[in-house]
């Protein structure tokens, strides 16, 4: 009797065990991951191979510069014996100094390389909140188009609108379907960029959380400018092949007169030096006092397009007002439509243009510029118009 209570609660045990699994959720559906814009920044710096690059390169500097220093030593203590010439003394002056910008500089380009990575996730993560939009624009904008044709239709009905009118009316629903199909296309392409941003696969879901909101946001401009000129590595690179070549110099006038030369050939190195030093450091204040600018006027931009939207949302309720008492006309009602989403999409840029400007002034990245100490960075900006 025992044996045959333990198999029922066994068989028991069985079937529960079966239908509990029955009612799991699916995992074959494709998880989506939100994402703030904060979290989308920390992901992406979790996931990015060239921070290990960037630890790799300062390390691989620094042996470098222990290299050249050991070097330096042993020649020191040989020229007590051999005496020292213009070769030994690049080696012992020269190469010490060049390692230590070698050093600065992988310092300086790894900290660059992290604020470009913020900035493209930025920029891609304002992309799809701009798409985003834009499809939403775009969806209203059918509704519009739609509600168009309902009245069209109801003025035919009522005999006060030709067949021509209901007919043009379904030709802009028809045009405003094939917008609302391109601004999907379009929200995939900016899922997908950001999605290259942050390094995973392509087709990952992902919901963005924040706002695509115009949030003002004040700089000082000397500030940046200060920043700037600290820590940019193509003008830290110009300003240390300076002291390089003030070294190399030196050296030279130690070892030979003007007329030799390697006196004249280092005089003309220095001199060729310090006039890209000036290059870089007008062009990099250009570049920072344009992404001022372009803050400036992506602002003022978007309060005149936030006026006129209202008063093209004004016009388009009176237009279809007009239509429906049968004193408008369908064509009235279209352009006043028209005339709605072009606002629309102009307010949307302007949003977009000044939250890239805004954050390429936090993370110093400026579009037409050579930041890099090798004259080779590539600050996209997405859709932006800089």
């Amino acid at each position: 009797m025992k044996k045959k209570v333990l198999a029922l609660f066994l068989l028991l045990g069985l079937a529960v065990t079966g239908v509990t699994g029955g009612v799991a959720p699916a995992t074959g559906e494709p998880q989506v991951m939100e994402l703030s814009l904060r979290q989308a920044v920390d992901l992406a710096l979790k996931h990015n191979p060239q921070t290990e690059l960037n630890r790799l390169s300062i390390l691989k500097a620094k042996v470098a510069l222990d290299e050249a220093k050991s070097t330096a030593k042993k020649i020191e203590d040989a020229e007590d014996f051999l005496g020292a010439t213009y070769e030994t003394a690049q080696a012992r002056y020269v190469a010490p100094r060049a390692a230590e910008m070698g050093v600065k500089l992988a310092e300086l380009g790894a900290t660059f390389q992290e604020n470009l990575l913020k900035f493209n996730v930025e920029s891609s993560y304002y992309g799809v909140l701009k798409a985003e939009a834009g499809l939403a624009n775009a969806r209203a904008s059918l509704d519009r188009a739609r509600e168009q044709l309902r009245l069209a239709q109801a003025g035919y009905e009522a005999g006060t609108l030709a067949k021509a009118e209901v007919m043009g009316a379904q030709v802009l629903v028809a045009a405003a379907e094939a917008e609302v199909t391109a601004a999907v296309n379009a929200r995939e392409v900016a899922l997908m960029k950001l999605n290259k941003a942050l390094g995973q696969d392509l087709q990952q879901q992902v919901r963005v959380t924040d706002r695509f909101a115009f949030q003002p946001a004040e700089f000082k401009l000397e500030e940046v400018l200060a920043a700037t000129r600290e820590n940019d590595p193509g003008l830290a690179a110009a300003m240390e092949q300076v002291a390089v070549q003030e070294v190399k110099f030196a050296q030279a006038k130690r070892f030979y007169t003007p007329n030799v030369y390697a006196y004249r050939n280092a005089e003309y190195d220095l001199e060729e030096a310090r006039v890209k030093l000036a290059g870089k450091e007008r062009d990099l204040e250009f570049s920072v006092r344009q992404a001022s600018l372009n803050l400036q006027a992506a602002a003022e931009a978007y309060r005149v397009l936030e006026q006129n939207v209202e008063v093209a949302r004004e016009n388009l309720r009176v237009a279809n007002l007009k239509l429906e008492a049968g004193v408008g006309t369908r064509i009235e009602a279209q352009r006043a439509a028209e005339d709605l989403q072009k606002m629309e999409a102009n307010m949307l840029g302007a949003i977009y243009d000044y939250n890239l400007a805004k954050a390429m002034l936090q993370y110093r990245i400026f579009a037409g510029g050579d930041q890099s100490a090798s004259g080779q960075t590539s600050a996209g900006t997405g859709d932006g118009s800089w």
